[in-house]
């Protein structure tokens, strides 16, 4: 099940020349709460699913680690966001990572790239939680309303 108003997002962006990358932490394989090729049809659905809304994504990276096996690629560690970056020639500081997730803003920031911040509320978080490489990354709830400011905010910094 999608985030209420992704869809739209996305294929807003989509049709502005954004292009989608997913990457996942997915700690349940290590945790046999379900296998790769499990995850991996989750995933060929979820692709099926935005591609039949117009919207292509890329590519699916996806940590199967246990958050005690410390991984460079399980966020909010960097590893995966430098993976796309080389398979796609991605610069970061002109790349994007939206998530729902407190590691996904530190990972994003960890990376150099800008981060769209989900919130199913108006409410954004306390910043004081966060490391301060948090802070260097731009803070922005994601719903149909944001389209407009987020890609504004992202023209005006090229």
């Amino acid at each position: 099940q999608f985030v209420p108003d992704s869809l739209h997002t996305m294929k807003w962006l989509s049709d502005l020349g954004f292009e989608f990358i997913v990457i996942t932490n997915q700690a349940g394989v290590a945790r046999n709460m379900l296998t790769a090729e499990e995850l991996d049809n989750i995933h060929t659905k979820m692709v099926s699913r935005l591609a039949s809304e117009g919207i292509s994504v890329l590519k699916v990276y996806v940590s199967p680690h246990h958050w005690d096996e410390n991984s460079y690629e399980r966020k909010p560690q960097p590893g995966l966001f430098f993976k796309a970056a080389a398979d796609f020639n991605l610069r970061m500081d002109r790349t994007l990572y939206v998530g729902d997730d407190h590691r996904d803003c530190i990972a994003a920031a960890n990376a150099g790239c800008g981060m769209v911040f989900l919130t199913q509320t108006d409410q954004q978080p306390d910043l004081a939680e966060y490391p301060q490489p948090f802070l260097q990354s731009p803070l922005l709830s994601c719903c149909k309303e944001q389209i407009a400011s987020i890609y504004s905010n992202w023209e005006a910094s090229s």
